[in-house]
């Protein structure tokens, strides 16, 4: 009689993290409508019944995905706000760090997808993040108003969330690469701070008081 050899499981983790990496990879490439059930088991060889084991139903995929993918945001941006507290970045570095991760990274597709679901409360956490990031960037501009922080975080954010959507065409059709984008990016981010800067130190610089003129 044949000696039979039981094929060891894998843990319940492994299936989870390998099930959300494919995930993702169907939601950069395709779109929300690609993560399905059938579609992530297809890509791992795995059955329907074993991905629906691990997440009850399409809708826990979804939540596990948006979950793993805000918490991965998340923390680049306070990776990035980290940096610039201790000075080691620079507008440029945070410029092609954003642009990955909406690009490559498929935060465009992540951002697009809850929004348009109208859960945007399933970004909070990385919006929290964002908050601190332009905090550290503007600094403590006593009497600040909200539209200089606001200058800040879109002359990064959208340009990254229009890159990702448009970058095929701007490429094709008006023959302006990936670098060049992400060069005068960070050039307006560059002079943005600039003049942040110089907000605050004309703030925080005492007043002369007049001599009374001479009769």
């Amino acid at each position: 009689m044949p000696i039979k050899i039981r094929k060891s499981r894998r843990p319940p983790e492994a299936v989870r993290a390998d099930a959300i990496a494919a995930a993702r990879e169907l939601l950069i490439a395709e779109g929300p409508q690609a993560v399905t059930l059938k579609a992530v088991a297809r890509a791992l060889g795995m059955t329907h019944g074993n991905i629906t084991h691990h997440f009850g139903s399409v809708g826990g995929l979804h939540r596990a995905l948006i979950g793993t993918m805000t918490r991965e945001l998340t923390g680049i941006v306070e990776h990035l706000a980290a940096e610039l507290r201790e000075k080691r970045t620079t507008p440029r570095e945070i410029v092609d760090t954003v642009f990955d991760a909406f690009g490559p990274g498929g935060a465009t597709r992540l951002i697009a997808w809850v929004q348009l679901s109208g859960k945007p409360a399933d970004l909070a956490q990385f919006h929290a993040a964002v908050a601190d990031l332009v905090e550290v960037l503007t600094g403590e501009v006593p009497g600040r108003r909200k539209i200089d922080s606001a200058r800040v975080t879109l002359a990064v954010m959208l340009p990254a969330l229009g890159h990702a959507l448009l970058a095929q065409s701007i490429e094709t059709e008006l023959g302006i690469d990936d670098g060049e984008v992400r060069a005068q990016v960070a050039m307006t981010l560059g002079a943005l701070l600039r003049l942040e800067r110089m907000g605050a130190r004309q703030v925080s610089a005492p007043r002369r008081r007049r001599l009374p003129a001479e009769a």
